[in-house]
């Protein structure tokens, strides 16, 4: 199976499956939330943003002016702290672009 019909059957799979979307939600949150108090600020998405980048490579990472840019759209009230429900729409929102993406390279209907 190619790349990218994985891609679409397991993005298929966790937008029709709220049991396997919360767990891939919960696999990122436990990530993200550095201190695990239940709230990402813009310091952990830095922190985070900068180890990953170091781990995969990239020896420019993302400036705190760019996350900060992300922040501010993962902070849907603007109280200057993301939840995990609104992590949570960015993820739903983030893969079904992905999936109508991938569909149209496949040229397949999702």
């Amino acid at each position: 199976m190619s790349d990218l019909n994985e891609t679409l059957e397991a993005l298929t799979l966790i937008l029709n499956n709220e049991a396997a979307f919360k767990k891939v939600v919960d696999t990122f949150w436990l990530t993200l939330d550095l201190d695990a108090n239940g709230e990402l600020t813009l310091e952990e998405l830095e922190a985070y943003t900068g180890s990953v980048s170091a781990e995969i490579g990239i020896k420019d990472p993302p400036n705190r002016e760019q996350v900060n840019h992300v922040f501010t759209h993962l902070d849907l009230n603007n109280d200057r702290t993301v939840s995990k429900d609104e992590l949570e729409v960015f993820l739903r929102h983030l893969f079904k672009e992905q999936l109508k993406h991938v569909a149209e390279k496949l040229k397949v209907k999702v």
